[in-house]
């Protein structure tokens, strides 16, 4: 059912899929439609994937099995499922074996998402969140390259975009800044460093794009005065 393409685009929008499979690891011993692939990671390497499920590693299986995913059934026959209240971690809805019907899953889902909406607000869809990680990454890139100014611009028009967002949408991207501070931070210990070696004109280039970029900021105040030093004050 899971692979379903019907039921596929209805989860992008809807729900979020979780799988606990028993015996697994005899599975992958005996090869039972657990073929794998060779394809890069997230960070370029080489690694296997399952073809059953692309997106999952073996060593997936494992993290998913022994997670509270398999707590949720309290019936011990399997296929088990259960909507799962994301806040609280709670069993929602359950469907024993012989009770899922693809229609029936569709049901449950819409049923549960109704209630959360109620209580926490709008859902987010994967593509808004898929969009905002996206801008992360492209902020962690100029981060990367020293390119602090650019960084912050580009954070405040993240910023502008999620303003009419739900609340777990704003807070998604406020973590974004939460790492601009902490680079901001470790540039300005790096230009304490210069100070205290005399290398006032250094200091001074370093501090230069931060205090535009930060200005206003909680950070404002520190970099006003390292600049006052810097320029002999």
């Amino acid at each position: 059912m899971l692979q379903n393409k019907g039921y596929i685009k209805f989860a992008g929008s809807s729900c979020v899929d979780v799988i606990a499979l028993s015996d697994w690891e005899q599975a992958l011993k005996e090869g039972h439609r657990t073929r794998t692939f060779k394809a890069p990671d997230e960070y370029g390497d080489m690694v296997e994937w399952l073809l059953l499920y692309p997106t999952l590693q073996p060593r997936d299986l494992e993290t998913l099995y022994n997670s509270t995913t398999v707590s949720f059934n309290k019936t011990g026959i399997m296929p088990y499922t259960a909507i799962v209240d994301p806040h609280t971690e709670e069993e929602m809805i359950g469907i024993p074996r012989g009770q899922t019907s693809l229609q029936r899953l569709k049901d449950a889902v819409l049923t549960a998402k109704k209630k959360l909406n109620e209580q926490h607000g709008p859902s987010v869809s994967r593509k808004t969140v898929a969009a905002i990680r996206k801008q992360q990454d492209q902020i962690q890139d100029k981060l990367l390259d020293g390119n602090v100014s650019g960084a912050i611009a580009q954070f405040r028009k993240l910023q502008k975009s999620v303003e009419k967002q739900p609340q777990s949408v704003r807070e998604l991207a406020a973590v974004t800044w939460t790492i601009l501070i902490k680079t901001a931070e470790n540039r300005l210990a790096q230009v304490e460093r210069l100070l205290e070696q005399g290398k006032r004109n250094e200091a001074f280039r370093v501090l230069k794009p931060l205090a535009r970029a930060f200005k206003g900021t909680e950070l404002q105040e520190r970099i006003e005065a390292l600049v006052q030093k810097a320029q002999g004050g």
